[in-house]
């Protein structure tokens, strides 16, 4: 059913391209040109000419200014979430180095942490997937919804091993105490952009994406 759908929606979409093609093509009632008033002024086509090639490239470059906006607005994104993901990946480098303690609670940190590193390489791979969809898949399809549950289920996942941390650190020595607190906190303000980003591209639904869904 929703194949039928769809393919009924594309058929609409691309019959309207059609007409609207076909209309731009009407020629004028009993005189067999397109135009018989520009036909007729013949000294003034060359003008109408050199101005369309004008307006053409005047939208050829509002296109280039676009697209080098969008571009500037992705790699700022880009930028974003790698210090992000490195912010934490020096907090798990951090909590890791506790293993070397003697006694006390640093195999049990340490232990969490190895957890949690392999959590970031999913939810980057993950935000990998959301970065790479093409504009075309995104307009007509929407988001990747599969991408963002990952993200949803590691975040879900990764505020459990946090609490874990939190329980740890009532028994832990001051300096580790100091150590794992910081740690922490940049590993919450990660896992709330995550989220962010997962709810973000669920919302995207696209032309047609609530056929897949």
């Amino acid at each position: 059913m929703k194949k039928i759908l769809l393919i009924l929606c594309i058929t609409l979409l691309l019959a309207s391209v059609a007409m609207a093609r076909q209309g731009e093509g009407v020629h004028e009632p009993g005189t067999g040109i397109e135009n018989p008033e520009l036909k007729a002024a013949g000294s003034g086509q060359g003008m109408d000419d050199n101005l369309d090639n004008e307006d053409d490239d005047l939208m050829d470059d509002d296109e280039d200014k676009t697209d080098s906006t969008e571009n500037k607005q992705v790699q700022k994104q880009v930028r974003s979430e790698v210090q992000s993901q490195n912010r934490v990946r020096d907090a798990v480098k951090s909590l890791l180095t506790m293993e070397n303690r003697e006694g006390g609670i640093g195999k049990q940190v340490s232990a969490i942490a190895k957890d949690f590193n392999n959590s970031l390489k999913a939810t980057t791979n993950s935000e990998e997937k959301i970065a790479k969809r093409s504009k075309f898949k995104r307009m007509f399809a929407g988001g990747d919804e599969e991408a963002a549950k990952e993200i949803e289920e590691k975040v879900k996942s990764n505020k459990e091993k946090i609490e874990q941390l939190k329980v740890l650190t009532e028994e832990a020595t001051e300096e580790e105490k100091a150590i794992m607190e910081e740690q922490i906190t940049a590993m919450e303000q990660e896992q709330t952009r995550l989220n962010n980003v997962a709810t973000k591209e669920k919302k995207s639904k696209g032309l047609f994406g609530w056929i897949w869904k």
